[in-house]
């Protein structure tokens, strides 16, 4: 049962105050303990056993029942309340809605915050308050934003903010875990003391802290010396713009990595590049603000790096909280914001370099760093121009697997149906003529493959696959893909701008998609697999260009040349995946003889000596191929009309496809 009736004194908050602040400074008015006033303001239950476990969910929202006996009590305003706690923020500072309907046992593993739920900073000046005599009585506001990592500084006293007591040594208003929950504050039954005093138990463990003991640090917060850093002007200047975009009526916009962001993106960002800048120290160390921030980094690190090797196995003891120590934040904080003061391509090259291999940390949590990103970008919490910079990074760097569930990266109205085996030398000069350090035919393979991906999705190996680019495979996680597939890739993530590559890619897709009237090739493809030109129809195109006329001897080998021609001329596809119907009936060493000696793509490619050697060898190559083509030009057509289905004939073991139209 709630307690309904108003208190016979309250408080007005102070600005910017927060909740455990309010109630510290209203039970210091009243004479009650904490644990009492949580009960008589109805934010936790009248006869609750242990008042003192009641939960940090306080800090973060009220629901409705709770809120109306709190402002009933408090005679404050429902809007008052609710400035009290951090959801207020919300429209500006990434505070996730309160976990209504969850189990109070299951709050202490939620770890989707970027707020302090077991500590606060704290400005000993603001503490002392002013010269009002309700401040001269209860002290000044423990304020919200000391609560938020992305406030280091106190501008108004131009001085880096504490976070530990200076009796105990214990983070201010730390609230110590116990029976799996996080408690609102510490020694919530302890009455008499100062909203200023620290709360911290001296008694070892969490079951004091559970029961109320009374022994206390108790020592005086508001008299704690100043932190030993003395910040550089520009970051103290960063705190100024951060302490802007969290007020109701600052900046609605923010530039972020060369593009408009609302506050709550820039500050996900910050975020997450200061994750990603724990990770990978030293690697951003050029980006520090001054050489005691860059040493405050480097000694955390080695006390990580410390901690890591004395557990078994390796882990990040602290990877979803984040440290009270205001000056790692202002470290952090200042490289992040360097990163992304400049562009989407300046922004990217800073990412490149912190997310390149060689740091111990990054290869421990690099994949699960990536993970939050990319959950975040597809909820589109991080800036347009964060996303826009990490995603040819977060390709390069992705771990694929056998279910891989990339999703389509291009708004189009093109199909993967639309894209062929061979890029067509048009835009094979246009767009990637210019790339050096890799093959023309690894170049042409991987651009076909990302044209897929980027049209429909999937992993690498699905699109090469449906492509048809399975004849010489290299397992790659499970699925068959070109050889030399995979080194491009490798190639691409390692130029200087890793996007360049996929850039070019998007830009053949831009192209395409302003076609009139686009090629169904995978129709082509399913039309003439395992096809192959039978006897009858071969002995036609010999005689219209005249090798029987002159009696020149051709063989099964010569029809399978001229099969894969076709098929390459019609699915513009590439020889070495063609199909080899002829080739797969004739005796083992006679297929490895045809594999090794003279392949497909050697013929009749080029008109000039295609093999043997002579100008009359090559002419009558040359008349061949000319009437290969044309018969290709009506297969193309039929083809497009209406599907050729290859059949078997058993009787002659032989491969034929449906009647081929007339030669002319």
């Amino acid at each position: 049962m709630r307690y309904t009736g108003p208190l016979p004194r309250s408080l007005d908050p102070l600005p910017d105050e927060v909740m455990p602040g309010y109630l510290l400074r209203l039970a210091h008015r009243l004479d009650r303990t904490p644990a009492r006033l949580l009960q008589i303001t109805g934010l936790i239950p009248e006869r609750s056993r242990f008042p003192s476990r009641a939960s940090h969910e306080l800090l973060i929202a009220l629901d409705q029942p709770t809120r109306e006996a709190f402002t009933n009590a408090t005679r404050l305003t429902p809007a008052e309340a609710e400035a009290l706690c951090l959801r207020s923020l919300a429209p500006r500072y990434p505070v996730p809605p309160p976990a209504q309907g969850i189990a109070l046992r299951q709050l202490a593993l939620r770890t989707d915050w970027w707020i302090f739920t077991t500590g606060s900073r704290y400005c000993p000046e603001c503490l002392t308050g002013d010269n009002s005599p309700v401040q001269q009585a209860h002290g000044g506001a423990w304020r919200r934003s000391w609560r938020l990592p992305a406030i280091f500084a106190c501008i108004k006293h131009r001085r880096l903010l504490n976070h530990l007591c200076p009796g105990c040594g214990h983070p201010a208003h730390a609230a110590v875990a116990g029976s799996g929950l996080i408690p609102l504050l510490q020694s919530l039954k302890v009455g008499g003391l100062h909203p200023a005093q620290c709360r911290s138990s001296t008694v070892n463990g969490t079951s004091g802290i559970l029961k109320g003991v009374t022994s206390v640090c108790a020592a005086r917060l508001d008299t704690a010396p100043p932190p030993g850093h003395l910040l550089p002007e520009e970051v103290l200047s960063l705190q100024e713009r951060l302490d802007a975009l969290l007020q109701p009526h600052g900046p609605t916009q923010v530039d972020a990595a060369g593009l408009p962001a609302e506050p709550a993106q820039y500050f996900t960002d910050l975020r997450f590049l200061s994750k990603l800048i724990s990770l990978s120290w030293p690697k951003a160390a050029y980006l520090a603000p001054s050489a005691a921030l860059r040493e405050t980094l480097d000694q955390r690190t080695a006390r990580r790096t410390q901690e890591a090797e004395n557990s078994l196995p390796p882990v990040d003891r602290y990877r979803h909280s984040w440290e009270l120590d205001p000056a790692i934040s202002a470290a952090q904080l200042a490289i992040a914001d360097q990163i992304l003061h400049g562009d989407t391509l300046q922004t990217r090259q800073h990412l490149q370099e912190l997310l390149s291999t060689g740091g111990t940390r990054l290869s421990i949590n690099r994949t699960e760093w990536r993970g939050h990103f990319l959950e975040s970008a597809r909820t589109t919490a991080c800036s347009p121009g964060l996303r826009a910079a990490l995603a040819p990074l977060t390709n390069a760097f992705r771990r694929h697997s056998r279910t891989s569930s990339i999703t389509p990266e291009l708004n189009t109205r093109l199909g993967p149906q639309h894209i062929p085996q061979w890029l067509p030398d048009e835009w094979f000069e246009r767009y990637l003529s210019s790339f050096d350090g890799i093959s023309t035919l690894a170049l042409r393979r991987t651009a076909a493959i990302r044209l897929v991906q980027m049209i429909s999705g999937g992993s690498r190996g699905k699109a090469a696959q449906y492509l048809g680019m399975t004849v010489f495979p290299h397992i790659h996680r499970g699925t068959p893909i070109c050889r030399s597939v995979t080194g491009a890739f490798q190639w691409a993530r390692a130029r200087s701008d890793p996007d360049e590559f996929d850039a070019a890619v998007r830009a053949i897709a831009a192209d395409l998609d302003q076609t009139a009237h686009l090629i169904d090739y995978h129709h082509r493809r399913t039309a003439l697999r395992n096809w192959c030109l039978d006897t009858d129809t071969w002995q036609k195109i010999l005689d219209q260009s005249g090798f029987a006329s002159h009696q020149w001897e051709t063989t099964d080998r010569e029809r399978q040349y001229a099969s894969t021609h076709l098929w390459a001329q019609i699915t513009q596809g590439e020889r070495s995946f063609a199909p080899h119907p002829i080739r797969d009936q004739q005796p083992l060493d006679i297929q490895k003889s045809w594999s090794n000696r003279d392949r497909p793509s050697n013929w009749p490619a080029s008109p000039h000596r295609p093999f043997g050697s002579g100008t009359y060898v090559c002419r009558r190559y040359r008349a061949l191929r000319e009437t290969l083509d044309a018969y290709a030009a009506e297969l193309t057509a039929q083809i497009d009309n209406k599907p050729i289905r290859a059949t078997h004939d058993t009787r002659s073991d032989e491969i034929k496809p449906a009647p081929p139209p007339t030669l002319t």
